[in-house]
């Protein structure tokens, strides 16, 4: 190596980040050092050179900047996408329950409230008379 570093001191890190560097595929199946050093010294010994790269401009800067200056929302994540569908769909099919399946749905969401409303509750040790079911609450 140029640094003057044997290739057989690298570590396994160093080794994944130089082939990707270098653009090698990972061989399935090869994730030890052993392995990825074999995979290093043939890049080496071919005398491969990294792709190119562009330098880092003050326009690079300043796109980056507005990435993190952007309010990023759980709607605009695959989750928050995926969980809206789910909401979409869920009211797509609610009307085609049947009597039996509309009550055990609106039993399940008076649950929802009923947690709902019990997390909202002051901390812990403290008696609250609310009638979420009728009685008073005691917290524990």
């Amino acid at each position: 190596m140029s640094l003057g570093r044997p290739i057989d001191k690298l570590s396994l890190e160093e080794l994944k980040v130089l082939l990707a560097w270098h653009q090698v595929p990972a061989e399935k199946g090869k994730t030890k050092k052993a392995d990825k050093l074999l995979q290093w010294v043939r890049v080496v010994e071919e005398g491969r050179q990294p792709p190119p790269y562009n330098k880092w401009t003050d326009d690079d800067k300043a796109r980056l900047q507005a990435l993190m200056d952007e309010v990023v929302t759980i709607a605009d994540t695959r989750y928050g996408r995926d969980l809206a569908l789910k909401k979409r769909e869920m009211l797509a099919v609610a009307d085609k329950f049947t009597a039996e399946e509309r009550s055990e749905f609106r039993r399940r969401l008076d649950e929802c409230e009923v947690v709902e409303a019990l997390a909202s509750l002051p901390s812990a040790g403290e008696t609250h008379d609310r009638s979420i079911v009728g009685e008073s609450i005691e917290l524990v």
